[in-house]
């Protein structure tokens, strides 16, 4: 019912804020956004808000991923330390990702060596 309401608010939402801006001038945009504001707050007050469908043990939406992608990410991160992902960008490469690296361009120099 929420995403039918959202979706409702979202077609008809801007085609009355329109008209009413063609009406009654531009400023009806801001009262048209007030007014709503309040229907909102009228609407969803403490203590209509009952918790009736509210489960304690419902699944979550998403799945947990270990941060092993870029280092960068974790600089999103907002719980991190800035240290941390400094010292984390400016550690050497391990002796492991210089080896693929380097068969990787291997063939490419050999091939450029071609006539």
């Amino acid at each position: 019912m929420l995403l039918v309401t959202y979706g409702v608010g979202a077609c008809i939402g801007p085609l009355a804020a329109g008209v009413l801006m063609k009406v009654l001038g531009s400023q009806m945009l801001y009262a048209f956004f007030v007014f709503f504001a309040l229907v909102l707050v009228w609407r969803i007050r403490p203590k209509a808000v009952t918790g009736l469908h509210q489960v304690q043990d419902a699944p979550l939406g998403h799945v947990a991923m270990p941060a092993a992608g870029s280092p960068l990410s974790a600089a999103l991160d907002p719980r991190v330390d800035e240290q941390t992902v400094q010292e984390v960008m400016q550690a050497p490469v391990a002796a492991e990702d210089t080896e693929v690296e380097e068969k990787a361009e291997q063939p490419a120099e050999s091939g450029a060596a071609r006539p």
